[in-house]
């Protein structure tokens, strides 16, 4: 996560957003023991429609772009 120089994180289970750089030295961090990460365990964003094959409908696309306007959404 740290070649990621213009990603934004949002957490909203930690309550906050930060650059990736930043989130991933706060996870390996302040949080490794609540994530019980093992000593030299590296982060990666995963893509939830490549890897996980999750699909957003168009529905619920819409609805997160009306409720939160201020979020970018890519789509293939």
């Amino acid at each position: 996560m740290s070649k990621l120089k213009d990603v934004i994180i949002i957490d909203p289970w930690l309550n906050f957003a930060d650059f990736a750089n930043n989130v991933e030295q706060k996870f390996l961090g302040e949080y490794s023991q609540f994530f019980k990460f093992s000593e030299g365990t590296k982060l990666r964003l995963v893509d939830l429609f490549d890897e996980c094959k999750i699909k957003m409908s168009e529905d619920i696309i819409e609805a997160v772009k009306e409720k939160y306007p201020q979020f970018l959404i890519k789509k293939n």
